[in-house]
């Protein structure tokens, strides 16, 4: 299980476009999908395109994390089977 939330710098100036209520609202939203896969939705057009610009992301970032969890399994799984034939 996954311990952190990765938000790219590249996002900066989207919040920085927000009202600190705003950004406020969307990182409370963003932690809510990332822990729970609770989606939020807005009313607001600009909050609800950068709340889905962000989720996106972490989708995304959740599934490299995924790949090389599963790599790293396999690797370790061949290490292994290495290891277990040389004893033998």
């Amino acid at each position: 299980m996954r311990k952190s939330l990765l938000i790219h710098h590249d996002l900066y100036p989207v919040f920085e476009m927000l009202t600190d209520e705003e950004a406020g609202k969307i990182i409370k939203a963003v932690f809510a999908y990332d822990i729970n896969g609770e989606i939020t939705g807005f009313d607001d057009r600009m909050l609800l395109a950068t709340y889905r610009r962000i989720t996106e992301c972490i989708d995304r970032n959740i599934e490299k994390y995924e790949e090389t969890v599963e790599r790293n399994r396999k690797a370790a799984l061949i290490r292994w089977e290495k290891k277990e034939k040389s004893i033998s």
